[in-house]
């Protein structure tokens, strides 16, 4: 998998492979309180928010869930989901972006439905 970075006013990046749908991923922040993962023509909107004192962005990857509409009616595995958030999390690594989240991948945590 091979990231390259994207965009001049959004923080991003393209990766070539690894996304849940057989093709490559790409994650953009958007402002202070949106991330946007995508997926050729679907797209998840992740919170996130500012921590103080510069300490980087606390993303709520608990909220990654489904898909965004039109296509919300795709049902995405517990698989997938953990996917979609460990590609969010390489993401924001490989473009240095310090971060906390309510979500770690070896936690058993899931959202309240």
């Amino acid at each position: 998998m091979n990231f390259r970075r994207k965009g001049i006013i959004h923080r991003g990046m393209l990766s070539d492979a690894g996304g849940v749908l057989g093709g490559g991923f790409a994650v953009a922040t958007h402002g202070l309180y949106k991330l946007i993962y995508r997926e050729d023509d679907h797209t998840i909107e992740v919170g996130m928010e500012p921590l103080k004192g510069g300490a980087g962005k606390l993303i709520y990857l608990l909220g990654v869930t489904k898909w965004a509409p039109p296509h919300e009616s795709e049902v995405l595995t517990p698989e997938e989901i953990y996917k979609i958030r460990s590609n969010v999390m390489d993401a924001l690594k490989f473009l240095r972006i310090k971060f906390d989240s309510n979500w770690l991948p070896n936690s058993s945590s899931r959202p309240i439905e």
